[in-house]
């Protein structure tokens, strides 16, 4: 599934959110630009904690 999803400025919320994922990184759990579903619901979450939601997912050009 290649949907792109973007906080409520258009952004990818996962770029200034990576630094979360080097402990998993290091265990194995996510490998380059795949990251796991659990791991990337965790980004979002801290992305809408943090007062930058709502997340869009834009399925039309996936």
């Amino acid at each position: 599934f290649k949907a792109k999803a973007t906080n409520y400025k258009g952004e990818d919320y996962c770029a200034p959110n990576r630094a979360m994922l080097k402990p998993y990184e290091d265990r194995g759990y996510a490998k380059g630009h795949i990251i796991p579903t659990c791991l990337g619901n965790h980004m979002m979450f801290r992305e809408m904690r943090e007062g930058r939601g709502p997340i869009f997912m834009d399925t039309k050009t996936a």
